[in-house]
């Protein structure tokens, strides 16, 4: 039915899986990856974070020599506080989860301040993305609202980030 379909469909908002340490940890991230001593904080496997962080390290090679020494959780929220308190020395988490971390505290109030290392690169279909889908004429103004660069900036502390560059206007 053409009437209920969008007018427009482009990608919006990435919340990436990145790789996160103590902020006082100066170990490169390759090094704690294949470091024997090193403690790897995952959400547990049925989870589909700790399915796309075990399909990340595959594609790196790097699963192998983590899944051993990987510690599993249920949740973000208990990853984080894992490298917090040094019962794990690295994680992966939604850039969103970190960034509510940081919003909700200060590293005076847990002691330790926490770093993004890098993003885990994922397969397409693993990709937590968001969508502008545009279905009505009057939608069209507040989708380019929300692409603009001013409100995708602003959406980077809360871990989201700019999924596509932005539009090129003449």
């Amino acid at each position: 039915d053409s009437d209920r379909a969008p007018i427009s469909t482009r990608r919006w908002l990435l919340d990436p899986i990145v790789l996160v340490t103590r902020a006082d940890l100066e170990t490169p991230t390759d090094q704690l990856l294949i470091d024997e001593d090193t403690r790897f904080a995952i959400v547990h496997e049925s989870e589909p974070l700790g399915q796309y962080t075990r399909f990340a390290l595959r594609k790196r090679n790097r699963w192998e020599l983590v899944k051993d020494r990987a510690l599993r959780f249920s949740s973000a929220a208990e990853l984080l506080d894992a490298v917090e308190t040094d019962e794990a020395h690295i994680a992966a988490v939604y850039a969103s989860d970190l960034a509510k971390r940081r919003n909700a505290t200060s590293p005076a109030a847990t002691g330790h301040d926490l770093a993004t290392r890098e993003e885990l690169e994922v397969s397409e279909s693993a990709r937590r993305a968001f969508t502008l889908l545009v279905m009505t004429p009057e939608g069209v103004e507040l989708a380019q609202w929300l692409a603009s660069p001013e409100l995708t900036e602003s959406a980077a502390r809360f871990g989201y980030r700019r999924d596509t560059p932005p539009l090129q206007t003449d």
